[in-house]
């Protein structure tokens, strides 16, 4: 349980390119060795081969292309604020990347509680034309009111 952040990729195939691609930004380098520092991650065929290969009775399942980061363990700790600045540069860079449409949820109950402010909110959304899901004009408009 938790407060996530929901994202896929609009072509799920590129699954495995963008996290290559992922794996050479200095913020992936940077977040990896921080105790919750979850670098962004799209599933890929080698994560549900994984999930398979458990024993755990209930598998993390996520579809091919999609990704979440969880945004509620950050709150007690000192680096929270360093590893939010991370994640958003990352959403920035991946937005004018242009190989990969990154979709937002608008939904992400990690959008909830003030986890990012609102300049953090528009740079991962890509000034809100990432989003995808039902709640997309209702995000919008508290993101307006936030101004």
């Amino acid at each position: 349980m938790g407060a996530y952040v929901n994202f896929r990729l609009a072509d799920p195939s590129q699954a495995q390119k963008a996290n290559d691609w992922l794996e050479d930004q200095s913020e992936t380098s940077e977040l990896k060795p921080l105790e919750y520092g979850q670098p962004i991650h799209f599933w890929d065929e080698v994560d549900i081969g994984i999930e398979k290969a458990k024993d755990t009775g209930v598998p993390d399942f996520h579809e091919v292309g999609e990704g979440q980061i969880k945004v509620s363990c950050l709150r007690p700790f000192e680096d929270g604020a360093y590893i939010k600045s991370l994640w958003v540069s990352l959403f920035e860079k991946l937005h004018a990347h242009e190989q990969f449409d990154v979709e937002v949820l608008s939904d992400s109950c990690g959008f909830n509680n003030h986890y990012f402010t609102s300049d953090q909110l528009v740079k991962i959304t890509d000034d809100g034309d990432a989003l995808t899901g039902s709640t997309i004009e209702e995000f919008q408009r508290t993101l307006s009111e936030a101004d």
